[in-house]
């Protein structure tokens, strides 16, 4: 007799098989997605796979040859992204198939202009701009140093002021003890 622990076992060893032969499908169906689309007035026609990568370029007919070299760059390059959408379409088809979650997230990630997002991820502090342009001589004394360092101890101007004319006076001998007690 079999106990509710071993069912329940029985159950998830299952379903990881299935989700294994889902992504072992999948992955399989990257090798055979392809997509290919023809422009609009059918001069062009750019072959993708799921990676995206261009497989064929194709050029139809002969007015391609009169137009302006700009206009068939942008329709060279208006043809493969298309041809780039559609195959991401069909590939978010097929994850959607095994695992509908990613592909909500896939398709909503696609969106965002990751290169922007990191751009603004990693801007500097305009304190530590400045700083990078002081000359390392004169780093200490600089003002942007006193308040980067006030910014980054979470104090006011006021306790950084404190501490560097307690400073000051310890390097002058002024209140504080030498070595010796004095």
């Amino acid at each position: 007799m079999t106990s509710a622990f071993d069912h329940a076992m029985d159950d998830v060893l299952a379903h990881f098989d299935k989700q294994r032969e889902d992504l072992v499908r999948l992955h399989r169906s990257m090798d055979e997605v392809t997509s290919t689309v023809r422009s609009r007035r059918r001069q062009v026609s750019a072959t993708v796979d799921a990676r995206g990568e261009i497989v064929e370029l194709k050029f139809h007919g002969q007015s391609y040859k009169t137009m302006e070299p700009a206009d068939l760059a942008k329709l060279i390059v208006d043809t493969i992204r298309e041809a780039r959408d559609e195959a991401r379409g069909q590939m978010l088809a097929s994850l959607a198939d095994v695992d509908p979650e990613s592909a909500e997230f896939m398709q909503v990630a696609s969106t965002v202009d990751w290169s922007q997002q990191l751009a603004e991820s990693f801007t500097l502090p305009p304190q530590l701009l400045s700083l990078l342009n002081t000359p390392p001589e004169s780093l200490l004394d600089s003002k942007d140093f006193s308040e980067l360092m006030t910014i980054l101890s979470g104090g006011s101007n006021a306790t950084a002021e404190k501490r560097v004319e307690g400073d000051d006076a310890a390097s002058l001998g002024r209140g504080v003890p030498d070595e010796r007690g004095a």
